[in-house]
């Protein structure tokens, strides 16, 4: 029996675990056993242990997050007041900021939990800066949280618990996603933290980074249990991995004809931030080159740029002998970005690695052996029949790249690929690679923010400036431009009257029988959208996009169901209706902020299905992202996911399997987050909640 205590305690531990055990719901072993461990007030204790050992779920244990399972043993905790829940006092920070983000504005993102506890809107600014300076985080309480950096988002994520006086702050794998800058700043929180009295739990693979903070160590070992550990070794690298085998592969000859060219390239980083120029270089057959840089430095967009799937601004890059396009290069360049579980969709781990060996032309007869190889060579012969989407993180990132490997590829673009692994995976991922580059001649680009990680394995490395350094040699303030605000629009009108001529558009939309209906429709819409939204034309833009996309599913599977050309003329109109009446929804979003959607939803709705709602409207941009590097990732796998492979009628089901199911599962699981993350600052102890007073 699991004993929970939220009481006064202030001479004892903040949190006491005795014999604790737990097992998921269904599931016969536990993932924890036998945990005993207990935090004082200024106390930091960190966790470490391998992938999959269940570090998380401890957390979750403490927060009381975990689904009601088989429990033992005791879970104390004690926050210095008669708290009406278990959770309370007690912060949770996840490794991804960016699903914990559930506001526009920093202010009323940090303000959350107190809006969940009913404080009043007059106390709320003052308690929210305090917060904001106890992180180091100095913005306007309007700036947006999507203009700040991977660092400065963690940082209002700690923020937003802070703001609710927890007397214990838990962090998972906090250094996973940030560079040696934005580690320096959570370091500076922690010390700060243990100076004002609250304890720190902090569940990490690599101590490395943290021990200088840290008062107890502890391992949790594969099979659940917790033991106590001493420090690691003092001077060590943080990616200590095993040296490189005699044997390896002579850098390539300055004679070969080179695989990728670059030469003065300028790349777009996004509208806050200073292009990217002057760079330049080659990869020849085989060869390995490791690009460092911090968060924000343009190492993805460097990635993107080389398998054409942004365009450079200036400069010339060529690959493969001419200048990137998906389409040329697919089959012949593979890429696997930070998080390859988007990329799965098929039922076994067998068949999501064949699938780029059988789109390649492996014949089919030397597909086991391929995939048995791959799997052995990554220790992953064990899980030959079982579900990609039920693995541990460490094995579904090995997993990808089996399965971007598979297709043997004579280009290897690879996006961070360490971040989140512990050491056993890491070596598995420098083996496969290493192996792959020696015995295929495969070129590997890899990018990473720790400098000097990858040394011992590249041929050679290139180190991209730091955005703040570039600003300060263009005597530019190193801050981060805030994007074009709101009241940039020509006219305003009330949240209340927009909703309801939005819902009225739509509903119209769905009601119109003939073309012309459309095109009126479609003038009204384009009307609001000119006087009403900021950056008018960037919306219209995306829009553009969108109705094409749509527009061309649409009449697929009209044509499908009522064959061609007869079904064509019936999708197209279809196709118009449901634009028409998706377009309105755009409008009333890109027209007001979410504060201003949650207290109008509020008048006529319970507030929390009003603030869902507008939480919904806040991560679909994220989520339409998401599906488009989901694409993206699968072209260069083989799928016929591109505009010109509509032609063909037996590639069709692939935008189905490839694309439309590993969206669908990136949605649950970006649902489940969400929730995660709401409920971990208290949404819904309340029925009613108070409101963040700014806009």
């Amino acid at each position: 029996m699991v004993a929970l205590s939220t009481g006064s305690n202030a001479s004892g531990p903040v949190v006491r675990l005795d014999r604790f055990a737990y097992a998921y719901p269904g599931m016969t072993d536990w993932v924890l056993r036998e945990i005993s461990l207990s935090i004082g007030p200024g106390q930091c204790h960190l966790v470490q242990g391998p992938t999959g050992a269940g570090k998380s779920t401890l957390l979750l244990a403490i927060r009381g997050l975990l689904p009601p399972g088989r429990q033992s043993g005791t879970l104390a905790i004690h926050t210095g007041s008669d708290a009406a829940s278990a959770g309370s006092g007690v912060g949770l920070v996840r490794q991804n900021p960016k699903t914990q983000l559930l506001c526009t504005s920093l202010g009323a993102e940090v303000a959350f939990g107190l809006e969940n506890h009913r404080v009043a809107p007059s106390e709320m600014p003052d308690r929210v800066r305090a917060a904001l300076a106890e992180v180091g985080l100095r913005r306007s309480l309007n700036h947006s949280v999507d203009a700040l950096s991977m660092g400065q988002q963690y940082r209002a994520c700690i923020a937003g618990l802070l703001v609710m006086e927890p007397v214990l702050v838990m962090l998972d794998e906090p250094m996973a996603q940030l560079d040696p800058k934005g580690r320096r700043e959570v370091l500076a929180i922690i010390r700060r933290l243990k100076r004002s009295g609250r304890a720190v739990l902090i569940c990490d693979h690599r101590p490395e980074p943290i021990q200088t903070v840290v008062d107890r160590f502890w391992h949790l070992d594969a099979s659940g249990r917790l033991g106590e550990t001493g420090p690691p070794a003092h001077g060590r690298p943080v990616m200590n991995l095993a040296a490189p085998g005699p044997g390896g592969r002579s850098a390539p000859e300055d004679s070969e004809v080179p695989v990728v060219r670059v030469h003065d390239l300028r790349l777009a980083l996004g509208p806050d931030s200073l292009d990217l120029t002057g760079l330049s270089f080659c990869a020849r057959h085989g060869e390995r080159i490791a690009v460092y840089g911090p968060n924000g430095a343009g190492k993805t967009t460097l990635i993107r740029a080389l398998a054409g799937l942004v365009a450079p601004l200036d400069g010339t890059l060529t690959v493969l002998g001419a200048p990137p396009r998906p389409s040329r290069l697919r089959g012949r360049l593979a890429i696997l970005f930070q998080d390859p579980r988007k990329q799965m969709f098929e039922t076994t781990v067998f068949d999501e690695v064949a699938f780029a060996a059988r789109r390649n032309g492996t014949p089919e007869d030397e597909i086991d052996s391929k995939v048995n190889d791959l799997l052995d060579c990554l220790g992953l012969t064990g899980l030959l029949h079982a579900s990609p989407h039920q693995l541990s993180y460490g094995q579904t990132h090995l997993v990808g790249l089996a399965a971007v490997l598979a297709g043997n590829p004579e280009i290897l673009l690879l996006d961070d690929p360490f971040a989140g692994l512990d050491k056993k995976c890491a070596r598995l991922v420098v083996s496969a690679v290493s192996r792959q580059a020696e015995v295929h001649g495969t070129t590997v680009v890899w990018t990473s923010h720790e400098a000097g990680g990858l040394d011992p394995w590249v041929d050679r490395t290139i180190t991209l400036p730091d955005p703040a350094d570039r600003r300060a040699e263009r005597d530019e303030p190193v801050s981060v431009r805030q994007p074009p605000h709101r009241s940039k629009a020509r006219y305003r009108l009330g949240t209340g009257i927009m909703l309801a001529v939005c819902v009225s558009l739509s509903m119209l939309a769905f009601a119109a029988r003939s073309g012309i209906f459309l095109v009126a429709l479609t003038a009204v819409n384009l009307l609001l959208t000119l006087v009403f939204c900021p950056q008018p034309l960037r919306l219209l833009r995306k829009g553009a996009v969108l109705f094409l996309w749509q527009t061309a599913l649409v009449v697929l599977l009209y044509g499908i169901r009522f064959g061609f050309p007869q079904g064509i003329a019936s999708g197209v109109q279809v196709a118009g209706q449901l634009f028409m009446a998706f377009w309105p929804g755009l409008i009333f979003m890109s027209a007001n902020t979410q504060p201003r959607i949650v207290r109008t939803l509020g008048r006529f709705l319970p507030s929390r299905i009003a603030f869902v709602a507008a939480t919904c409207l806040r991560f679909l941009p994220l989520l339409l992202g998401e599906m488009q590097q989901i694409r993206e990732a699968q072209v260069f796998r083989g799928a016929r996911i591109l505009t010109g492979d509509l032609k063909s009628p037996r590639y069709w089901p692939d935008w189905l399997y490839c694309l439309m199911v590993p969206t669908l599962i990136k949605t649950l699981s970006l649902s489940a987050d969400i929730a995660m993350a709401a409920t971990a600052r208290d949404f819904g102890i309340h029925p009613k909640r108070t409101a963040w007073p700014g806009d």
